[in-house]
């Protein structure tokens, strides 16, 4: 592959996999539909994984980055359960009009890949791992997803590059910065190339859920996400390791900023301490009219001499 170094080797693709040029105009288009929802999908905004670390340490300001980690991990699996997050990015994804026209899997399924996707980086922000670059981000989450086969890749690639193990055990931080640009690009169309291949032979309408390797089925239920959903959990642990004894710097300002602005609650009760104290002002401004108008009525009853 052109952009990465010259002694390191790429593994080829398992010939057994749907290549192009030998899959059907249907099998094409199932190709080009599901590599373009996979990059959009998997490619969560930075600011709005911040947002999400935002709303989930809301309620507890002084969560330690160990019950934060626990918090973002039932989150996740609440989400995977009742059916996915949401279908907006596959839905968003230009000439798609919507999830049952990709014809690739459910809206569950979807929903299943953008709640991985929004846990994985939530997850990499507070142990450190800022992932400003998209095509890390992908990584990170394929891997993720593709399980040992996708872990078993990335080690070998990077170990290639740095001729040897890698220093660090926790291979989450092998797709921060450490990892040398030239290698990310072709890694990550190795691991999304492995992971569409996959889909495209497993086929059907739950194209994705054929394709985890986690023995749950063809057919996402809810039971199914919870169990691909703790796999991925676990998977995560020995990405990153125990989360850090302090959150991040940015983090930590973003906790503060957070702080000092007043809760849902107290916004609302804010209002309405509000409203009351209008209501009272009226009142009293009535009282002074109707006392006004009963002097006047008083006044004018008095007999003239």
């Amino acid at each position: 592959m052109t952009g990465a170094p010259a002694d390191v080797v790429f593994p080829a693709p398992d010939t057994q996999l749907v290549e192009w040029n030998s899959a059907t105009p249907e099998q094409r288009v199932r190709l080009t539909l599901l590599d373009r929802a996979v990059d959009r999908v998997l490619a969560i905004q930075r600011p709005l994984v911040l947002a999400h670390l935002r709303r989930v340490g809301a309620r507890n300001p002084h969560m330690s980055p160990a019950l934060l980690a626990r918090s973002l991990e039932r989150r996740y699996l609440a989400a995977v359960t009742a059916g996915g997050s949401g279908v907006g990015a596959a839905a968003a994804v230009p000439g798609i009009g919507t999830v049952a026209a990709l014809g690739i899997a459910s809206a569950e399924t979807v929903g299943f890949l953008e709640a991985t996707a929004l846990y994985a980086h939530s997850l990499a922000e507070l142990h450190g791992v800022a992932l400003r670059d998209p095509d890390r981000a992908r990584i990170l989450v394929l891997t993720l997803l593709l399980g040992d086969e996708g872990l078993s890749l990335l080690r070998q690639i990077t170990q290639q590059a740095s001729g040897g193990t890698s220093r660090s055990s926790f291979w989450g931080e092998l797709v921060s910065s450490s990892m040398p640009r030239q290698l990310v690009g072709p890694l990550v169309g190795q691991l999304k190339d492995l992971f569409i291949r996959k889909a495209a032979r497993a086929g059907g309408a739950s194209v994705i859920s054929k394709v985890m390797p986690y023995g749950i089925g063809a057919v996402l239920g809810g039971s199914g996400n919870y169990v691909m959903a703790r796999r991925v959990v676990a998977r995560s642990r020995t990405a990153f390791g125990p989360a850090p004894h302090a959150l991040p710097d940015e983090l930590a300002l973003l906790r503060a900023e957070t702080a000092a602005k007043p809760t849902l609650r107290e916004r609302s009760g804010a209002r309405k301490e509000d409203r009351i104290a209008r209501k009272a002002v009226r009142g009293q401004q009535q009282a002074v009219r109707s006392n006004k108008k009963a002097e006047q009525q008083a006044l004018r009853a008095e007999p003239r001499d």
